[in-house]
């Protein structure tokens, strides 16, 4: 299902697959960021199974997750529908279809829906106001529909949309960054692979109050990322994630290190 031609659509419009340079969906079998064995995976076909709503959620423990994909078609942003789940032999990948009717079905707005099943088959919705959170960034770009878009998690899902952190793509010149690089400095760079993974997990973990284990090594495994650990005396002390051209994360203990 991961791979059907309009789930794929669907999901390469999305924050994550740009971010990812198209890694987000493991196409022809490819390795990729979302896997069925790392993440809760939600679809929503139409009578004829077009994918016509997708989402992916990252667990960071119990009742912490992140929802990397939230993605609806859109001829079905502003529509209310009817869904029924279809039966399936992988727990952690559901998949609804829409249905015409009342009954026992439920009919509300097709995001609504989407984030409920994505809710219910990760975090759960018992206490979900208490002591659970489902986090998502939202990408305000300049297309004309995205305020829509911010605004449909917020008035649909009931998403609480925070202010608190606001994130900005900047171009910055290779040959500037290269530059700061301190020639005679005690830092060493070097590629991140099995025999160092384990240090910058146990690194990462003291800059996150989350366990991101799987979610930093999923990266790592995604086809165009490349991790690079620095290293002082042996040990770690920050460490980096590229795509392609584009750096996705860096932690440093300090300016030097970040240099």
């Amino acid at each position: 299902m991961l791979a059907a031609p309009s789930l794929v659509s669907l999901a390469e419009k999305s924050l994550a697959n740009y971010v990812l340079g198209g890694g987000l969906l493991p196409l022809n079998n490819n390795a990729a960021f979302i896997r069925e064995s790392t993440a809760v995976i939600v679809t929503i076909v139409d009578q004829n199974d077009r994918a016509i709503a997708c989402g992916a959620v990252s667990m960071y423990s119990a009742k912490q997750a992140y929802c990397v994909l939230g993605e609806v078609a859109e001829d079905y942003r502003n529509c209310t529908i009817w869904i029924e789940e279809v039966p399936t032999e992988k727990k952690e990948s559901r998949v609804y279809r829409v249905e015409f009717g009342t009954g026992p079905l439920s009919k509300e707005p097709t995001l609504l829906h989407l984030v409920d099943a994505l809710v219910e088959s990760s975090v759960g919705k018992i206490n979900l106001d208490l002591n659970k959170n489902l986090t998502i960034d939202l990408f305000e770009g300049k297309e004309k529909n995205s305020e829509e878009f911010v605004a449909q998690w917020r008035d649909i899902s009931g998403f609480v949309v925070s202010d608190k952190f606001r994130f900005e793509e900047v171009l910055i010149d290779r040959s500037y960054l290269i530059g700061l690089k301190q020639v005679e400095s005690a830092i060493i760079i070097e590629n991140i692979d099995k025999e160092n993974l384990l240090p910058v997990l146990d690194y990462d973990g003291e800059v996150s109050i989350y366990d991101r284990t799987e979610h930093v090594t999923a990266l790592l495994r995604t086809p165009g990322i490349n991790g690079y650990v620095a290293l002082r005396d042996g040990q770690p002390c920050g460490y980096a994630l590229a795509c392609k051209n584009r750096i996705l994360l860096c932690y440093a203990e300090n300016e030097e290190v970040f240099k």
